[in-house]
């Protein structure tokens, strides 16, 4: 095995060798070069038929034939006016408008306070009772509270308001500590 190695490579070397000296200066193996491109063959174009030409008739309008126009009604001739007859004259209405009666001032009705019954004894009768007085109507003026004294403003709610809003917040602070 080892001599047909020895041999092979020997005699590549040798080959080797004598292609060095054999082979002229500037001598290169063969390349193959370019395949020559056929030559395009020809296609045959097919002959054009020339595109017909669309030919256009032209038919001949109708002649109209006029419409006849119609025919005016004669309007009757106007009457004849006799000499020496009026007209009869139009009526002419006017409308004269009734006058309103004037109205009558109302006259405010007295109110009659009752009389008080006479005293059993005999005597002018008591003093009729005194009319009422603008400030209540029982003519009692009663004292003011301390809301009504102030001017409305709306100060007599301020202690509720603000004992409702501080209990409610009181209320919300103990809830958020309880969670």
């Amino acid at each position: 095995m080892r001599r047909w190695i020895w041999s092979s490579l020997r005699s590549a070397l040798i080959l080797g060798m004598v292609w060095s000296q054999v082979r002229p200066a500037g001598a290169q193996f063969p390349t193959p070069g370019p395949t020559p491109t056929p030559p395009p063959t020809p296609t045959a174009t097919p002959a054009v038929s020339p595109t017909p030409v669309a030919t256009v008739t032209f038919t001949p309008t109708p002649t109209l034939t006029p419409t006849p126009s119609a025919t005016a009604t004669p309007t009757p001739p106007a009457p004849t006016v006799t000499p020496g007859v009026s007209p009869t004259p139009v009526a002419t209405a006017t409308f004269t408008p009734t006058p309103s009666p004037p109205a009558e001032p109302s006259t405010p009705t007295p109110t009659v306070s009752p009389m008080p019954p006479a005293p059993p004894g005999g005597g002018a009768p008591p003093p009729p009772p005194p009319p009422p007085a603008p400030g209540g109507a029982s003519g009692e003026r009663r004292p003011l509270d301390a809301v009504t004294r102030l001017p409305n403003t709306g100060w007599g709610l301020l202690g509720p308001v603000a004992a409702g809003s501080l209990a409610l917040l009181a209320l919300l602070i103990a809830r958020r500590r309880g969670q």
